[in-house]
Parts: C-alpha cells; sequence; structure tokens
C-alpha cells in the first residue's frame, strides 16, 4: 500500500524518480479469505497505522485513506474492473507529496497486487476532481 512517513525519519524513492519524499510502498501482509481482485484491492484502501508507533506519531499512514479516496474491484468474466476514485480528495501540503504522486503510487501497488501474466485483464478506472483530468495521462488504463 503507497505509505506517509511521516512522522519518521524516512524518505524513499518509491516512484524511481529520483525525487525522494516522506512516503513508500509498503509490503504488508494482509490475510485475504474472498475472491481476486476484490479482497486485495479493498486491503490497499483499508486504514493502516504503523506498528508500535511512539505517542503523538500520525495515527493514519495509508496514503489512500489519508486523501479520502476510495478504491475497488470487481470481478469480470472477461475483464476486472479496479475503480480509483479520488474525485473528492483532499491533499494538504503537509502530506509531503502530490495527488499525482498519490495517485502514480497507487498505480504501482495495483501493478504489484494484482499483475500476474496468464490472469484476465483488468481495467483500471481513474476518477479524479473537475477540471484535474490531465492527471490521469500517463496512469495505467489496464494491468
Amino acid at each position: 500500500m503507497p505509505t506517509s512517513l511521516l512522522g519518521t525519519e524516512g524518505e524513499d524513492d518509491p516512484l524511481k524518480d529520483g525525487e525522494h519524499v516522506a512516503v513508500t510502498i509498503l509490503l504488508r501482509p494482509t490475510v485475504v479469505g474472498g475472491a481476486f481482485p476484490e479482497d486485495p484491492v479493498h486491503a490497499m484502501g483499508l486504514p493502516y497505522r504503523i506498528a508500535n508507533a511512539p505517542k503523538g506519531f500520525p495515527g493514519e499512514s495509508n496514503l489512500i485513506v489519508l486523501v479520502g479516496a476510495k478504491i475497488h474491484a470487481e470481478w469480470g468474466e472477461k475483464f476486472h474492473t479496479v475503480t480509483a476514485d479520488f474525485s473528492r480528495v483532499r491533499v494538504s501540503a503537509e502530506l509531503g507529496v502530490s495527488l499525482r504522486q498519490v495517485m502514480q503510487l497507487t498505480a504501482e501497488c495495483l501493478r504489484q497486487n494484482l499483475q500476474r501474466p496468464g490472469r484476465v485483464p483488468i481495467k483500471v478506472i481513474w476518477k479524479v476532481p473537475p477540471g484535474m483530468e490531465d492527471l490521469v495521462g500517463g496512469l495505467p488504463k489496464k494491468i
């Protein structure tokens, strides 16, 4: 999941673009007892607090949750669909990343969680705030 490192001393370059920011992609083990791709995508959008965080540490670290985005998947016969709804998000300057970066990180997490050779293709629908349609350029439409 795309994870904020605010409250830690950490920085990472999770998009491999040379820009170090206080976010990373966290490999969080989650027991998924249901369907593919619905449950892995649902797990990506669950609240997360860094374990053993000291008092005063941010109460939420999942960037999808922090910005108020919603992400869900639907199973299909010919293709599956993931809807990444960023249409009502709020990205504060304190977060240290832009909305585009959060969306890019989400795309990378989707790729890491869902891309498997030989599986049914997964269509990705990106929803953005009105007037910000240019954010979708460069994001995957299929995984």
